[in-house]
């Protein structure tokens, strides 16, 4: 996989389901016109409500020999229909399907050497109210035609509510990580670097146990917009000097009297997709996709970032070794709901 998160198309069924071959916005890998996927996942997220019967992506070509693959909502319920040839296949998550506002997201995984597919569909947000459906027999699409529905461009077609699509390498959803955007001021012994530039045996400041050495540094591509769409911690808010872009499932540390007088302790984590309330906090959809890195320590850390402490694993730990909260959504929410009654700031 290339720095960029694109993968030539002779190594694209080897890949992994931490891994994004193509993205909406993002440049198109090169593929062989008759090349196949043995394994993926095709994910597309919409803004909701969409209406009853909608035909939400659809690819159809004769160069060759006829091809269609398209994703429809119908009273029944979501369809994926993929045609090759003579060969006709339809995939069917049985209705009725979650309704309400917000986003919906539908991926459709399948690998054909164990002729397994699955369709799955679900809120964001709402992780109870999911819905998936599985079967056997399928056939591998071609890759050239997956690369072209991300696109969009034709012969694909996408419904207006389409908010982004993307294909993975395996079969899964590619896991959401933390990480932070390129730009963003790391502190070093030597002063603040652009995290982008960082390289293995660099040395970072950390909130919690001093100097680190960065043992990795991973560049990170997502999509931004949706509910994978980054977050822009705004300053002065956070005790920010300027803008901090973060990932959506970026930690941040939070210390302030809301949080000792909720929870008991004196420092929580918070995810950043759940800080944002549209004044300090605010989804970055500025452009199509949206790069960062993630920084590895080797262990769990809380990375100092412009005066901001950044998780840099899934955990961490305070100075005394002990692990330190993290919120759910609803209590981030209740945090945020106390500091507007109270006109405070969320201070780091």
């Amino acid at each position: 996989m290339t720095p960029s998160g694109g993968m030539t198309g002779q190594g694209a069924s080897a890949g992994r389901p931490g891994d994004w071959i193509m993205l909406s916005g993002m440049g198109r890998p090169t593929a062989s016109p008759v090349e196949v996927m043995e394994h993926g996942t095709l994910v597309v997220e919409v803004a909701l409500p969409l209406t009853r019967s909608a035909l939400i992506l659809d690819h159809r070509s004769l160069a060759g020999w006829p091809r269609a693959l398209s994703l429809m909502l119908e009273p029944a319920g979501l369809v994926v229909t993929h045609l090759q040839g003579r060969s006709l296949m339809r995939h069917i998550l049985p209705g009725p399907l979650p309704g309400g506002e917000g986003i919906g997201r539908v991926s459709f995984a399948w690998d054909a050497p164990l002729r397994l597919w699955t369709l799955r569909y679900e809120i964001a947000g709402r992780p109870e109210m999911a819905l998936a459906a599985s079967g056997a027999e399928v056939m591998p699409p071609l890759l050239a035609d997956l690369l072209d529905l991300c696109a969009g461009q034709a012969p694909a077609r996408h419904h207006a509510a389409v908010l982004w699509t993307g294909l993975s390498g395996g079969v899964g959803v590619p896991e959401a990580r933390p990480w932070i955007g390129l730009r963003c001021p790391v502190e070093t012994p030597v002063g603040p670097v652009a995290a982008g530039l960082l390289r293995p045996g660099d040395t970072v400041v950390t909130a919690d146990t001093g100097l680190r050495e960065v043992r990795a540094v991973r560049r990170v591509v997502v999509p931004a917009r949706g509910s994978l769409a980054p977050v822009l911690l705004r300053a002065p808010y956070f005790g920010l000097m300027s803008d901090l872009q973060v990932g959506a499932d970026q930690h941040v540390l939070c210390e302030d009297v809301a949080v000792e007088y909720l929870f008991g302790e004196d420092r929580v984590l918070v995810r950043a997709g759940d800080l944002a309330d549209g004044l300090r906090a605010l989804p970055d959809r500025r452009r199509a996709i949206a790069q960062g890195v993630e920084i590895d320590l080797g262990a769990e850390a809380l990375v100092m970032c412009d005066g901001v402490a950044l998780s840099s694993a899934a955990a961490a730990r305070d100075r005394w070794g002990r692990a330190i909260r993290r919120l759910d959504r609803h209590e981030a929410q209740a945090l945020a709901g106390l500091r507007r009654t109270r006109g405070r700031n969320l201070a780091a």
